[in-house]
């Protein structure tokens, strides 16, 4: 049965996620009607087994093209969440155009084939860390998020594409403004101006790799591309490569801050890591559980009239699941809202489910498991230099937009 009528809940980028969980959480409705920037009306589930649902219902798709409100034009071109609801990706395919896209890249990402990457992120970070206790002769206090936490999975996906290295500094300044837009640039030009410029990186790296091509896996999508059989169309090589690169590293970077943050603001579970009662697989499964990068995934819409948590989703209607919010279900984790490395289980949504299951999930779980292991290890004695951490401002995303901290005397 439907839930009785309640007056949309707007959902605020600029809201805090952990406050926002726990209001929506408490009304007891696990799906409810909501509307986004702009005030477009949408449905979000809000627990762990209603997004569960959503992420898996055969009957929502990730095709916009079965949303009336954007096909009809009610969604203007400069809405600010454009960039993450339409495209040419695999991110907005459904069904068999899904399968095929997805099919082109996900040998790279199988297990063993990340796991090879062990040694290679490994020296990275050393490096990264070399540079991190060079700043910190500059200034004790360093911004972990700016002078590690990103650079790391950028790096290392931008190697894995074969992108490079003069490319990769524009590239994460225009991936920022998409993913923590201006509040006061109402017109969305920042949105523009920031798609414009990773198509322009985007498209200079294909040519480059046409006529210089590489072992990476832009030269294996171009291979595709360029076999003219129809795997892959232009447009849907320039989005493949776009998804890859942003996927691949802002969440990431969100993973990474979070459950350092959480560890320094709790002394005794880093302890207890160090004693050797949890592993790192341990940490960073319960920071994807307690601070899922991923707020709000953006967005399915129903191919037809159907109900999930007791509320109707009319065909058509677009659909989100609230990722941070599964992770906060009191039914489901008792203290849902601690960081607890000790809990029995740590069931989480944070790389998704179903056909689009995150295919980048072991490699963000191996990246952050190097870093937080040698961050830790290089400085015992790091801290939290301040109280006030800045949060960023995002729908689809949430978390730090820096972290700073003070390094200690290294452990070498």
């Amino acid at each position: 049965m439907e839930q009785p009528d309640t007056l949309p809940f707007p959902l605020d980028p600029a809201a805090d996620p952990v406050a926002e969980a726990h209001e929506l959480l408490a009304q007891g409705c696990p799906v409810r009607h909501v509307l986004l920037p702009g005030a477009v009306p949408a449905v979000a589930a809000l627990d762990y087994e209603s997004a569960k649902a959503v992420l898996g219902h055969p009957k929502l798709t990730k095709d916009p093209a079965h949303w009336p409100a954007l096909t009809d034009g009610r969604i203007p071109d400069d809405w600010e969440l454009i960039p993450l609801v339409q495209g040419a990706g695999m991110l907005h395919a459904g069904g068999e155009a899904h399968t095929r896209l997805r099919g082109l890249v996900s040998s790279a990402f199988r297990r063993a084939s990340i796991e090879s990457w062990r040694p290679r992120i490994e020296d990275i970070a050393a490096t990264l860390l070399d540079q991190l206790e060079t700043a910190a002769t500059r200034d004790p206090v360093v911004d972990l998020r700016h002078e590690f936490a990103w650079q790391l999975p950028l790096t290392v996906i931008c190697e894995l594409l074969g992108v490079p290295a003069s490319a990769i500094t524009r590239l994460r300044g225009a991936f920022d403004r998409l993913v923590t837009p201006d509040p006061l640039d109402e017109s969305g030009q920042g949105i523009l101006e920031a798609q414009a410029v990773i198509a322009e990186e985007l498209t200079q790296l294909i040519a480059l790799k046409r006529t210089a091509p590489g072992a990476d896996l832009a030269t294996e999508l171009i291979t595709a591309r360029d076999a003219d059989d129809g795997s892959l169309t232009d447009a849907e090589l320039l989005q493949t490569m776009f998804l890859l690169l942003i996927a691949g590293q802002e969440t990431t970077v969100l993973l990474i801050t979070g459950t350092v943050h959480s560890l320094l603001n709790d002394p005794q579970q880093l302890d207890a890591v160090r004693a050797g009662a949890f592993t790192w697989s341990d940490v960073v499964e319960e920071g994807l559980r307690h601070s899922s990068p991923v707020r709000y995934a953006l967005m399915r819409y129903a191919t037809e009239d159907i109900e999930i948590g007791g509320t109707a989703i009319r065909r058509g209607d677009a659909v989100l699941a609230a990722l941070f919010a599964a992770g906060r279900d009191g039914e489901v984790h008792d203290g849902a809202h601690r960081f607890d490395l000790g809990r029995s289980t740590r069931q989480h949504l944070a790389f998704g489910h179903g056909a689009h299951f995150c295919l980048g999930a072991t490699l963000a779980r191996l990246e952050a498991e190097v870093a937080l292991e040698m961050l830790f290890s290089r400085f015992p004695r790091i801290g939290l230099a301040g109280d006030e951490v800045p949060s960023m401002r995002s729908i689809a995303l949430q978390g730090l937009q820096a972290l700073p901290v003070r390094l200690g005397p290294t452990g070498r």
